[in-house]
């Protein structure tokens, strides 16, 4: 999980706000090789940092981000979890079991939201250091 204080996320805020907003893609195409999904870091800034009321709630923000990139309709969630193996039993490896009740969709939907949670907050964190640099 993102391990930053809320007044480390307002230093952050302010930091992207005033000295990088304006080169942030810029920032994330010269270091592209550096992040696993680049594109998705890009959207998740694009869709969170410029708004000063969701400063405080950054962690949560990766999260919702990261659900809304998990696909609905069965033939979706097989084919991505299919396409994606370092998302398979992930859940496990988290929470330590799967929900009791034994959807297989439920199932492979929870092992890409741990993914697409872990990988974006992994960039993120990598994004934050380079802007230390």
């Amino acid at each position: 999980m993102l391990a930053t204080s809320l007044a480390a996320n307002k230093q952050i805020f302010y930091k992207l706000t005033y000295k990088t907003m304006k080169n942030y893609k810029k920032l994330i195409e010269e270091n592209k090789s550096d992040f696993i999904d680049s594109e998705q870091l890009e959207d998740f800034i694009n869709s969170y940092a410029f708004d000063d009321n969701e400063v405080d709630n950054l962690e949560g923000d990766i999260s919702e981000f990261a659900d809304g990139l998990v696909p609905i309709y069965y033939h979706k969630i097989v084919k991505e979890w299919a396409e994606t193996p370092n998302a398979h039993e992930l859940t496990k490896d988290v929470i330590g079991e799967y929900d009791k009740n034994g959807d297989i969709y439920k199932m492979m939907q929870s092992d890409l939201y741990f993914y697409y949670e872990s990988i974006l907050n992994e960039d993120y964190n990598k994004f934050l250091e380079l802007l230390d640099e």
